[in-house]
Parts: C-alpha cells; structure tokens; sequence
C-alpha cells in the first residue's frame, strides 16, 4: 500500500503576528518574555545591555529572540556582542535611540535605525543586520549610513495602508517638519515626505527629548515635546505619509512631556511628565473636539521626583508598561481601555527580579500585537491511499481572534508540485486559470470571486488527484502569491495579502508481495526501537532518517551478504525530539522507507 501522511503543517502570515515583540530587554539587563498562558510576563535576567533610554528587541515569528540594541551595540541571541555589531551611531541618551524592523519580503534581512542628538551632524542613520549569517546568530553588513540631520530624539514606524511596507517617521532640530520614509522590498526610499505642521523644535536643546508614538491602526502620532510642556496629537495618512490636524495637550504645572502610549482600542491617551514631580494623565480621545480632549484629563498616579516615570509601551497582552527610572519595577496600567482610574495602574506591577528599569523601554511597532492577522494554512490530511486512489487536499485559510468581515471576496493562488505527485482531477470551489509543467513542477494558478469568510478557519478549495507513484519519494506541495481582495483586510483597508504556504509530505513505496520491507517496532517509541528488513537483496545500504525538513539527523550502513529471505533486526536508541521523521533504507537498486513516530 502506499501511504500518503502529513509530515508537516505550516502556517505562514503576512505580517507580523505578537511573536516579534514577545521578549523585551531594557534598562540594567532587565528583560521579560511574554506569554499567553500566563497574566504576568515571565522576568528575564540574562540580559546584556546597559540602556539609560532608548532600546529595542526582535524575535523570530515563533517568539525566539533574534537581537535587541541600545542604539550603540547590538547583542544576539546568546547575548553576545554581534559581529560587526559594535560602534553604531545611535546615543544611549536618545529618547527613542533605535528601532528595529525587517526589510519587506525578505526573512533575512533587519533595519537598525538609530537616533544621535547628541551630535547634530550624525543625526538619523541606519544599519542592516543579515541573521542568516554567523550561524543564525546574524552579522552587521552595513553601518551607520545617513539618513537624515540633524533630528530630534524621535523615531517610530507603522505599515504602510498596503499592509506589505512601512513608514518610518521622525521629526527635524531647528524646524517644524517630519519627515516620514518609507520601506518598501526595494529598500528605503532617500526622499521623505516632509510635512510642517505643529511646534517648532528650536531653542532649549532638552526639546529634543520626548516620545513618538502611533495608534494601533495607524492613524493617529501622539508626541511628547519635553521643553515645550506640550504633547502633539496629530492625524497620520498611513497611505501618503502626511501629517496633519495638529492638536496641542499642555502638561499642568509646566511639566516636562516625555512619555506617551495610545490604549488597544485607541480612545484613550496616557502620558508621562515631570520634574519637581511626576505625574500620569489619561486622556479621552473620543471626546470630541480639541479642547474637550484637553479637558477630559483624569490625574492617574502623581508621586515623587525620586522616581521618575518614563516611557510608556503597550505589550502583547494589551496592558501599557510604564518605565519607572532607576526601580526594580515597572509600572503596569492594567485595563488600559477603561475610563480614569478604573485603568488599574500598578506602580509595582512587575518586580525585575533586582534588574534595574530606566527611562526607556523596547520601540517595537504596533503591527507586532495585532492579532487579527489571516494565514494560510495548506494541508494533507492524514490518510491512507493506494496508487491510483483519488485523494482531496484542502485549502484553508485561518482567522484568528478577529471579527470576520461580511460579503465575498476573490483571491487568486499558485500551486507547485512535483508533476509526478498527483494527477489533479479538478479544483472545488476555484476556477484553474493557468496549468502548465515546468522543469517536472506544475503550477496550477486557480482564482475565484465567490469566498466567504464565515468561519474562523474556512476551505477556499480543494484539490482532487490521483496517486501517482513517482520516481520522486519527498514531495512538497508549494502556495505561491496567494492574495485576497484588498477590502478583506481589517483595519488596512485596501491592502493585499500576500501569503505563502508549504506542505512537505512523503509518498512511501508500494510494498508487493516478496519484495524488500522495512517495519519499525513499536511504533509510536521514545527514540529506542528495532528496524526489522526482511526480502532484502545482497548488497550494501544506507540507512537514513530525516527530520520534517528534509535534513539527515542519522546515518548507519547496513552490509547484506547474501540474499535475504528471512527477517533481521537492528536495534537503535537515537536522541531525537518528539515528531515524526523518515527512515530510507536504500542503494542505487533498492529503495524503501517508512515512517519513525518519537514521542517521549
């Protein structure tokens, strides 16, 4: 029989899911982990870098530390200094010293963006990390290349309404312009928009310092101008990179304005300022008009100068985290959606294990905490199948955690597959538009105008083929260039969603009656198990076991003397990890295979 059975199940997306964000390092080696099974975030102590202000951390889309930075150095993931890594050109002291973000459609390559006010010729410059290189642990291939100057202490991102690019923005010294770039696959773009609007940043050198933030949507910038005693509220046209419809927020009792966070459903402000004191102000952005927000400012916290309350940054579990400089805490508004004091801010919400927070906490983009992101998801159900029995492969499409949007959208895809894989039959609920042949791979393109999201996980098609016994036993069934019609997504209106999903499967030999076989017992096994060959010709074999990406993870040689009717067994005690992986036993003449089940 052959037997057709998933060996992986891969879920790709199109942007950035919380993983990105979920570990922070700030501060005097502090750092914490987000995680969705618990309330609290898990407190790290192997942190490495010395932050006053300015710092930014990346993960891997599954949560896995890639590097963080303080502007100055980066450190990798085993928290060491990267290669190359030394020397940027940030400053230490910047409010917003460093941001971090990758380059669009590319999964190697990451943009340090640095702040220096410290230096006004230095101002804006940017770095690129490969993390490809260095075994994983990435290297600095360029550095320190200038942006702009001179720039205030000032720097955030948000993606671009098409959902693909990003728009990085800060604010000139000595004027009253940002600047927003944008970032797109081609790279960044070296002629800004430039929109004057709000305070001119001139006089006292302390108005540099202050925070840049954007809404969850993108939509709106709020910024902390420090000597001014002003917050800026503005309206933000992520499409054009216009800023606009500016709106003045006095700190009370001329306070120093530095910290500034929108709530998740952005009807809220909260911002930090101080100097003989330190005080938390919630604002009421729905209001109404520019003086009514002014007016709606509830005094959250008030305390001490001795702990001064920096900058503010809304986190994967949707609660703002609230540096408290030179504390073993960080402060925590609990229920940031909540009117005035219902917010639940804890000025002891998270004790750093004797770490020490400053005034600055990881710049990360809100794109990072956006759960409702689609992924495609391609499968093959596990199944048993003769050669020349037809088997259905579904296409699904996920939505998590989202209200899912009304009416019928049309996408379009591409399928490649090894010709020898399946003879396809027919495609339900899609119409075939292309089918070619090329170098042995099909690709099939299939659209259709009638999907309706109904459900969280919905099957936008499904693919129909016979089984066919190829000279090819590790197939992959490849989704390229999926895209959905741009009214689909929520909240980027009009952007595309492109996607691109794997499944790897493999396709064991038809076992007739007197010819080689291979059986595995037990099976399910914890990494010890008995191989038992038995029709098996004289000669010598490779014995090998592949993991669910293709890669040898062990290797042995089995000698047959003589032709081999009766059973022989080999005994093995591999230390693998859980899963599912394949063993081959094979020449140039003889090929079988099956599948090993680990799980301990």
């Amino acid at each position: 029989m052959l037997r057709s059975l998933i060996i992986f199940f891969c879920t790709i997306t199109f942007a950035f899911t919380q993983n990105e964000a979920r570990i922070w390092y700030f501060g005097e080696g502090a750092g914490l982990k987000f995680d969705e099974s618990s309330d609290l975030p898990l407190v790290l102590k192997d942190g490495e870098m010395i932050a006053p202000e300015g710092c930014c951390s990346i993960s891997d889309f599954e949560g896995n530390l890639l590097f963080y930075s303080n502007g100055a150095t980066i450190w990798n993931k085993a928290h060491r200094i990267m290669k190359n890594g030394y020397g940027l050109s940030g400053s230490i002291y910047s409010t917003q010293s460093v941001i971090i973000l990758p380059k669009p459609a590319d999964p190697n390559l990451y943009y340090v963006f640095t702040i220096n006010s410290d230096d006004e010729k230095i101002g804006l410059q940017y770095s690129i990390v490969d993390i490809s290189l260095d075994d994983g642990f990435g290297e600095v291939t360029e550095k320190n290349i200038p942006v702009l100057s001179p720039v205030a202490e000032k720097i955030n991102a948000t993606r671009h309404k098409n959902g693909r690019d990003f728009w990085i923005v800060t604010h000139e010294l000595h004027s009253n312009r940002f600047a927003a770039f944008l970032i797109t696959k081609q790279g960044l773009e070296k002629n800004p928009v430039f929109s004057s609007v709000g305070l001119t940043y001139s006089g006292n050198r302390s108005i540099t310092m202050g925070s840049l933030k954007f809404s969850p949507d993108g939509n709106k910038i709020v910024c902390g101008v420090f000597s001014k005693f002003t917050f800026e509220l503005f309206d933000f046209n992520n499409e054009t990179g216009e800023i606009y419809n500016p709106i003045s927020i006095p700190t009370n009792e001329s306070l120093n304005a530095y910290g500034c966070e929108f709530s998740p459903d952005m009807k809220k402000l909260y911002t930090t300022s101080f100097d003989s004191f330190v005080r938390l102000y919630q604002y009421d952005l729905s209001a109404g008009n520019a003086n009514e927000i002014i007016n709606s400012a509830i005094l959250i916290a008030e305390i001490d100068a001795i702990n001064v309350l920096g900058a503010l940054q809304l986190a994967p579990d949707n609660k703002i985290y609230i540096a408290i400089n030179k504390s073993f805490y960080l402060g925590v508004i609990e229920k940031p959606n909540e009117y005035g004091l219902n917010c639940s801010f804890n000025p002891r919400g998270v004790f750093l294990n004797n770490k020490i927070c400053r005034l600055g906490l990881p710049n990360v983009i809100y794109d990072y905490y956006n759960p409702e992101v689609p992924a495609i998801t391609v499968s093959l159900p596990d199944t048993s199948a003769n050669v020349g029995e037809i088997i259905s492969i579904p296409l699904k499409l996920q939505n998590f955690n989202r209200q899912l949007p009304k009416g019928l959208f049309s996408y379009f895809a591409t399928i490649v597959f090894d010709s020898r894989l399946l003879e396809i039959k027919e495609i339900k609920g899609a119409i075939i538009t292309e089918n070619k042949i090329i170098n042995s791979k099909r690709h099939i393109t299939i659209k259709s105008d009638n999907l309706e999201l109904v459900k969280s996980e919905n099957v936008i098609a499904e693919i129909v083929g016979m089984v066919l016994l190829g000279s090819s036993r590790l197939n992959e069934l490849v989704i390229q260039d999926f895209q959905l019609s741009d009214f689909a997504l929520i909240d980027k209106k009009d952007g595309s969603l492109i996607l691109n999903g794997i499944c790897q499967f493999d396709l064991n030999q038809l076992i007739m009656a007197n010819e080689p076989d291979l059986k595995i017992y037990p099976n399910p096994n914890i990494g010890l198990f008995n191989l038992a060959l038995s029709n098996i010709p004289k000669g010598s074999f490779d014995i090998e076991v592949y993991n669910v990406e293709g890669r040898i993870v062990f290797k042995d040689i089995i000698t047959i003397f003589e032709e081999l009717t009766k059973e022989v067994t080999r005994k093995y005690n591999l230390n693998l990890d859980n899963g599912v992986y394949c063993i081959r036993i094979r020449n140039n003449k003889t090929y079988i295979n099956d599948l090993l089940n680990i799980n301990k």
